[in-house]
C-alpha cells in the first residue's frame, strides 16, 4: 500500500500505554477514541512495575504481541509509543495489508543513527514498515522526510486536556507576583549549566526557584543555594498546586520541545520562559517574547513579565492559556491524526527522490 493510497475512512487500532509519571491530561493515550479500539499495555500483566524496569519492558513486549493478534481485524494500526512497544508486529501487520502509523517521541538520533541497544536497533528496523509518521516538531518533520522519502511525514503537535475551569481570581495573581516562585520541571534534555548561570545571576531579585522532577545528584547540585527549593517527588495534586502558585515556569533546554511541561503550565494559567531552540517554537504560544538563549536574556524576559501589574498579569496568563487550548487540545490533535490516517495532511506527501531539501542537524 503506498502512502497516497490511504482510504478516506478506516478502522484504526491504537497500540500503547500510559507513562506512570504523566499528569492528568498530558499522556498521549488521549488520542484514543474508543477504548475497544485500543491495545492498552496498562491493562496487561506486569503493567504496575516502574516504566524502566525489566518487568515493565516485558509488558511492552506483551503489548506488541497483543497488537499483532488484534491488528489483523483493523485497517490501520497506530503505534503512539513505538519507542517502547513496536518490536515485531509492525512488519507482520504491514505484510498482512495493514496501514502502519507511528508517532515518534525520542530525539532523531535515537531513530536514525547507530545505537548500542539491540532492542532499539530492532525498533529502528520496524520504523521502516510505517506508511505514515507523525512527529512532534517541524524540525523533526524536515529531517524524517529526508530520511524516509517514501512515507507520509507530518508534524502533528502533542496535545493536552485543557479543562473548562473558571479563571482564577485576581487575588491568585497578586499572590503569585508577591511570592515570585519560578518552577523548573524535569531533567531529560535540561540545560543544567544554563540553569546554574541563571540562578547565580539573579542579583537582588527576590525570587525562589522550585525544582521538581529531578534526581538526587541534580538536586544536590542546586540545594546549597538559598534561593532554591528542591522537591524529591510530588504527587499530581501537589505538582498542580505548585504550578498554580508559581509566577512562571522556566525551561532551560538543550533539546526537545518539553511539550508536556509547557502545556501543563499553560493549563495552570502559568507563563513559560524557555530556551530558544528548534521545537519549542512550535509550542510556545507567546513567540519570541518568552524565549531566551542566555542568563542575561532570561532575566530581561523575566523583568518584562515582572513589570506587569496584577490585572495585566492575569490577562496575560489567560491569553496564553486560551491560545494554547485553541492549538493543542486533544480534539484538534485527533482531527489532525485522522487526516494523516487518510493521507489528507497538507504538505506531507512523500518527497520526490531528486528534491532538494535543506539538511538539518537535528538534536
Amino acid at each position: 500500500m503506498s502512502p497516497a493510497d490511504a482510504p478516506s475512512s478506516e478502522r484504526v487500532l491504537y497500540s500503547g500505554f500510559r507513562f506512570h509519571h504523566h499528569q492528568p491530561g498530558s499522556g498521549y493515550d488521549a488520542v484514543v477514541g474508543e477504548p475497544r479500539d485500543y491495545v492498552c499495555g496498562d491493562s496487561l500483566p506486569l503493567a504496575r512495575h516502574p516504566d524502566r524496569s525489566t518487568l515493565r519492558h516485558l509488558n511492552f513486549l506483551l503489548t506488541d504481541l497483543v497488537t499483532l493478534a488484534r491488528g489483523l481485524g483493523y485497517d490501520t494500526v497506530h503505534y503512539f509509543y513505538p519507542e517502547n512497544t513496536a518490536y515485531l508486529s509492525p512488519w507482520l501487520l504491514r505484510l498482512a495489508g495493514k496501514r502502519i502509523v507511528y508517532t515518534l517521541h525520542l530525539a532523531e538520533c535515537e531513530w536514525l543513527e547507530a545505537v548500542p541497544s539491540p532492542f532499539m536497533r530492532l525498533k529502528q528496523l520496524s520504523l521502516r514498515s510505517a506508511h505514515a509518521i507523525a512527529v512532534l516538531s517541524r524540525q523533526q518533520e524536515e529531517r524524517y522526510r529526508r530520511a524516509f522519502r517514501d512515507k507520509l511525514v507530518a508534524f502533528v503537535p502533542h496535545g493536552f486536556g485543557f479543562d473548562d475551569a473558571l479563571e482564577p481570581p485576581l487575588d491568585t495573581f497578586v499572590a503569585r507576583r508577591r511570592e515570585r516562585r519560578l518552577v523548573v520541571v524535569g531533567q531529560n534534555y535540561r540545560d543544567l549549566d544554563l540553569l546554574e548561570r541563571i540562578i547565580q545571576t539573579r542579583g537582588e531579585r527576590a525570587v525562589r526557584f522550585e525544582l521538581a522532577g529531578m534526581d538526587a545528584p541534580t538536586r544536590q547540585r542546586f540545594a546549597h543555594d538559598p534561593s532554591v527549593r528542591c522537591h524529591a517527588w510530588l504527587d499530581p495534586a501537589a505538582y498542580d498546586a505548585l504550578l498554580r502558585s508559581a509566577f512562571a515556569m522556566v525551561l532551560p533546554l538543550t533539546f526537545a520541545t518539553a511539550n508536556n511541561a509547557l502545556l501543563e503550565a499553560y493549563e495552570a494559567y502559568l507563563p513559560v520562559l524557555a530556551s530558544r531552540i528548534p521545537g519549542i517554537t512550535d509550542y510556545a504560544v507567546d513567540g519570541d517574547r518568552s524565549l531566551f538563549e542566555s542568563a542575561e536574556e532570561f532575566w530581561s524576559k523575566y523583568d518584562a513579565l515582572a513589570r506587569l501589574s496584577a490585572p495585566e498579569f492575569r490577562r496575560e496568563c489567560a491569553r496564553l492559556r486560551e491560545a494554547a487550548r485553541a492549538q493543542f487540545s486533544w480534539t484538534n490533535v485527533r482531527e489532525q491524526l485522522r487526516r494523516l490516517y487518510a493521507g489528507e495532511c497538507e504538505g506531507v506527501r512523500p518527497a520526490a527522490p531528486d528534491s532538494a531539501v535543506r539538511a538539518n542537524s537535528g538534536s
